[in-house]
């Protein structure tokens, strides 16, 4: 079974992550591109990118840096 946390935003929606995509967020975070990220981890590069892009949608992100920002200033990462 897939691990989620369920996250309710400032904007009063609530977002259901995976433990994936929380570790994702977190690199992205580092500044990591999604080859970076398949390096350091069991993921493969195209694992990434569709995860990416995900995060992006579930969490209403323009880009990245968005969902980073986003991630960070609801407390999903640190």
């Amino acid at each position: 079974m897939i691990s989620t946390e369920r996250f309710i935003l400032s904007n009063g929606i609530t977002v259901a992550l995976t433990t994936d995509e929380i570790s994702i967020l977190s690199k992205l975070a580092d500044g990591c591109r999604s080859v970076d990220i398949s390096e350091q981890t069991s993921y493969s590069e195209s694992y990434v990118r569709n995860k990416v892009t995900i995060i992006l949608s579930k969490l209403g992100a323009t880009c990245r840096t968005h969902a980073v920002a986003i991630s960070l200033r609801e407390g999903i990462i640190k």
